[in-house]
């Protein structure tokens, strides 16, 4: 059975206008999960400079390293996209991924125990287990999962230190970028509206569900 045949598009939008469809790459490959899980980096060591050297090493470890294999399958033939389109290469790679954020989380807590460094990688750590599981019966987006997830993680932790206001201006940006994401795979063709609004919500239920655990009270 195809991927068109389980409700997963491979193929733009018929209609769509050569203009709108070279909009949609470039948000698309622009704001793909690794440059999300790299702005949220960026942002976390600039709150944190005592996290700087453990945001870099996360880097390398959730970004680099995942990126790296991604374009080794790519050169070998192993994955038949960049987008991981086929949910049984996604289901292969994901623990990749995972095994990647795994060590970040390791050196969070090696060399900034105190930043929100390990919380964000318990976060990602988080949300990559529970994708793998959903991909296994169905293929939600990882695009507008990411931006859920990194949204949600730094507007809870906002909120925990005691800054609402910050909080909702992540939330309003991260939903609006959601939007414009979401609306760029579906143009594409890349999923269905409800794997697209599944993915987002998805993350940020992921953030909210982590960093509920492992924060003590109040939350």
């Amino acid at each position: 059975m195809s991927e068109r045949a389980r409700g997963e598009p491979e193929h733009p939008q018929p209609g769509a206008r050569p203009a709108a469809l070279r909009a949609a790459a470039w948000i698309s490959a622009v704001f793909n999960p690794y440059t999300d899980l790299t702005l949220w980096l960026a942002a976390t060591a600039w709150l944190t400079p005592s996290g700087r050297p453990a945001a870099l090493a996360g880097w390398l470890a959730a970004v680099l390293l995942p990126l790296s294999v991604l374009a080794a399958g790519r050169a070998r033939g192993w994955w038949s996209h960049p987008d991981l389109i086929d949910r049984g290469e996604r289901s292969l790679f994901l623990p990749v991924a995972w095994a990647g954020s795994g060590l970040a989380w390791l050196a969070a807590h090696r060399w900034a125990p105190e930043s929100w460094l390990p919380s964000g990688f318990a976060v990602v750590l988080t949300w990559l287990a529970g994708v793998w599981l959903v991909t296994l019966r169905w293929k939600i987006s990882l695009h507008t999962g990411a931006i859920g997830a990194m949204a949600g993680s730094l507007a809870f932790l906002f909120a925990r230190a005691g800054r609402p206001e910050a909080a909702l201006l992540v939330l309003a940006a991260g939903t609006v970028l959601g939007a414009a994401v979401g609306w760029s795979r579906l143009l594409l063709g890349r999923h269905t509206p409800a794997q697209v609004v599944a993915g987002f919500l998805f993350g940020a239920a992921c953030a909210g569900a982590a960093l509920a655990w492992i924060l003590p009270p109040p939350f």
